[in-house]
């Protein structure tokens, strides 16, 4: 018989009573709650119902820590107007970390001892020092921060020799899905929980990033192991429960998408009807779209505003295909080298840059586009990636591109 849950938010469920013993989080408030069946002695009647509590989670903190950790939690999420859907909320160890990921602890630390030995010297460094006190406070309250109230994100091992890691999340801003799989180099040999092999499952912690606040996404995130923050195996085992079986076959379906062989990146992650898609929308949606997105934008020439194709941008568009462009976005870079861009046109585009040659490409075989890292990553339903450095735009524009180009991907004719 299905088992009825309810939350202490007042939120309810029904569960297959299989089910029953196991952990589900809530999805109202995001407490966890065992699935429990309850008797007649527990319910106060004499009909057998079912229901379930929520368990307290056995504090891995004293009671002081634990005060801290949840003020730190609510500055952060007052701050910021965002809250992670499962924050690390663990005390994090400034040496740890700073023997893991010694880059900018070297810097400040550094920077902070050295200006004190010169004050020696001469008394003028002491706004030196003044500067470097100032900054590695506030490097190391924003370092405690993050593992508080930061994002907790599956993590697998995919090579130990470059030491890689790929981590999955969703750089959603509350909008549509908008799932990544980060690849890059950590300190795997420095992780608190021994000898790292490959394939092995771990936890990151990260704070998300975005400079581009009209996009729907974050741009980027930072995550950063959690056994490299920590050495308590109860935080390490917490944090490896508290991810979903479904986000583990996110993180393994994202990293079958990723050329090989895989190398440190930002890749976007396309459901499989995505890659697999009918095209159906119609010259005049296409049309309608790049005019409603495109017009206004610096560097956007528009035909139907009775602009003209640039003589330099007649070395990539075929001569049978000018008079269906509809805009052409010349390079921003400033050199002797006139002749890049991209232009559109309800069939497709065609472009030429000097990091990756000429071209062009129909609409149809789009999947989606991606702004994150430098670049603008186009992926094709065959699952092959075009990157376009993002310095030959400006920041409007590259975001206009974006967004005409996801959205063709995708098939809307709305925006």
């Amino acid at each position: 018989m299905p088992i009825n849950v309810r939350c202490t938010c007042g939120a309810t469920y029904r569960v297959k009573d299989e089910l029953e013993g196991k952990l589900m989080r809530c999805k109202s408030c995001d407490a966890k709650l065992r699935i429990r069946e309850a008797g007649p002695e527990r319910s106060g009647s004499t009909t057998e119902t079912a229901r379930s509590e929520v368990l307290p989670e056995p504090s891995l903190h004293s009671p002081e820590e634990e005060r801290k950790i949840e003020r730190e939690l609510r500055r952060s999420q007052e701050s910021s107007n965002t809250a992670a859907s499962n924050p690390g909320k663990f005390k994090a160890s400034i040496l740890q970390y700073s023997k893991a990921y010694p880059k900018w602890p070297m810097i400040w630390f550094g920077g902070l001892f050295a200006s004190i030995i010169m004050c020696i010297v001469t008394p003028w460094f002491l706004i030196v020092a003044a500067f470097f006190a100032v900054s590695t406070w506030f490097y190391c309250n924003r370092l405690k921060t993050q593992f508080v109230a930061g994002c907790v994100n599956p993590g697998i091992i995919v090579s130990t020799q470059p030491p890689l890691v790929a981590v999955y999340t969703d750089l959603t801003k509350g909008g549509s899905e908008f799932p990544v799989v980060k690849i890059e180099a950590h300190p795997i040999r420095r992780m608190s929980t021994g000898a790292a092999e490959k394939g092995q499952k771990v936890t990151t912690v990260a704070f998300y990033e975005s400079m581009e606040d009209e996009l729907e996404h974050w741009t980027n995130f930072t995550p950063r192991l959690t056994a490299c923050a920590t050495s308590d195996r109860r935080v390490i085992q917490k944090q490896l429960k508290s991810i979903e079986s479904d986000d583990w076959a996110s993180l393994k379906d994202a990293l079958s998408q990723v050329p090989k062989p895989l190398t440190a990146g930002l890749y976007r992650h396309y459901p499989d009807d995505a890659l697999d898609r009918n095209f159906e929308l119609e010259d005049d949606d296409i049309d309608g779209l790049i005019e409603g997105v495109m017009d206004g934008v610096k560097n956007c020439l528009m035909m139907s505003n009775g602009d003209r194709i640039p003589s330099e941008a007649k070395t990539y568009i075929p001569s049978d295909a000018r008079n269906v462009v509809l805009a052409v976005v010349t390079s921003a870079q400033v050199s002797a080298d006139d002749d890049q861009g991209i232009a559109l046109s309800a069939f497709g585009a065609y472009y030429r840059f000097s990091e990756i040659g000429k071209g062009q490409l129909t609409w149809d075989e789009i999947a989606g586009a991606f702004l994150a890292r430098g670049v603008l990553e186009i992926t094709f339903t065959d699952g092959e990636r075009l990157e376009i450095p993002t310095s030959h735009f400006l920041s409007q524009t590259k975001v206009r591109l974006e967004i005409l180009m996801d959205t063709i991907g995708r098939g809307r004719s709305d925006m």
